[in-house]
């Protein structure tokens, strides 16, 4: 069972786009996009299993009357564009991924969301003839920068990534 909260609204309906980030090696994705100073209406979202989660990102200073504090999981709405903001503001256990994982990708079904873009850094072994640091791989999509993609023989790590390209090619 899940719970969403904005100040009494019970659901939230996201964008048409959607960016998601989350804690990964140095919570890069998850500060950029906690970081986005424009209006927001913010969502916490509340999953039982993982009430136990602290914030990985936090504010040194108090809110602003139109802030609020960082959650573990939390949805910021932009009011005035066609994007909603994703975050998984805290470090979830291997086994607790497809848990946040698939309540994520609900919602994004039951908006009808269009893209998700996420934002991830990620520790990698790469040849030493590469020389990008930065790297784009879309699925079901063509890029939308001049990055390049990373090669299909990069072994990567990473949990809740992993977990979150197998449910979300399942679903499309």
């Amino acid at each position: 069972m899940m719970d969403v909260d904005d100040f009494g609204n019970d659901e939230v309906e996201l964008r048409k786009t959607v960016l998601l980030a989350y804690t990964d090696i140095n919570a890069a994705g998850s500060r950029a996009l906690l970081g986005i100073s424009m209006r927001i209406e913010y969502y916490t979202i509340h999953i039982p299993e993982l009430l136990c989660l602290v914030p990985a990102c936090t504010r040194n200073r108090p809110p602003k009357p139109t802030e609020r504090d960082f959650q573990a999981l939390q949805v910021l709405n932009c009011k005035y564009e066609e994007f909603s903001v994703v975050v998984v503001n805290a470090v979830l256990p291997g086994n607790c991924c497809h848990v946040v994982v698939n309540r994520i990708l609900d919602m994004c079904l039951e908006s009808k969301v269009q893209k998700i873009m996420l934002m991830t850094t990620l520790r990698l072994e790469l040849s030493q003839s590469t020389t990008a640091k930065i790297f784009e791989n879309c699925l079901f999509a063509k890029p939308v920068s001049d990055f390049p993609c990373l090669q299909g023989d990069v072994k990567i790590c990473d949990s809740f990534l992993s977990t979150f390209l197998q449910l979300a090619q399942v679903i499309v």
